[in-house]
């Protein structure tokens, strides 16, 4: 595929070492490459790579940007409606630390979702272009939890806060985001 000189490069995900270290090769001689990789958020694919056998130096070198993903049940739109939250949930936001609000949307059902109360998904993103100082604390081998408060410093917008403010629009429950921050602490 390289011979024909491409500019751009997209590879399924990367699985195995053999597969991290080709997708290093080509990104390292100037091509931009997309790939897929699991990890619980953005700066965890540092971690992710690591445990593939890639270096600091070929991680630092070669990431430019992150987007991490995952999905959630979109509220319908005809029948979702606000409600008291859940003393649950109440719970659950005070445990991380964040703000308790006063009413929450919740799902009904309707004959337009078919009874469910949610039709459809969405996505809760987070983006991660590293900065000069991620690079150096990538190659200072820096834990993710180092390389998340950086971004929480820097005022980066992290993946839960992104699905809180998803859940606060009542485009999603609460309950969505908590059941993907499960996910996410997993």
């Amino acid at each position: 595929m390289l011979r024909l000189d491409p500019d751009y490069l997209l590879i399924g995900e990367l699985r195995d070492p053999a597969s991290a270290q080709a997708a290093v090769g080509v990104a390292s001689s100037g091509r931009s490459l997309m790939s897929t990789l699991h990890s619980r958020d953005a700066v965890g694919v540092v971690s992710a790579l690591r445990h593939l056998g890639v270096t600091d130096a070929q991680i630092s070198t070669n990431l430019g940007l992150v987007v991490a993903q995952r999905l959630v049940r979109r509220l319908c739109e005809q029948c979702r409606e606000r409600r008291d939250v859940a003393p649950t949930d109440v719970e659950w936001l005070e445990a991380v630390g964040l703000p308790v609000p006063e009413r929450a949307w919740a799902p009904v059902g309707c004959p337009h979702c078919d009874g469910l109360g949610y039709r459809g998904r969405t996505g809760v993103f987070e983006i991660w272009q590293p900065e000069p100082e991620d690079h150096t604390r990538i190659l200072n081998h820096a834990d993710e939890a180092m390389l998340r408060r950086a971004l929480l410093e820097r005022g980066e917008r992290l993946m839960f806060a992104e699905g809180i403010a998803k859940a606060e629009a009542g485009t999603t429950t609460l309950r969505e985001v908590f059941r993907m921050g499960a996910i996410l602490a997993a």
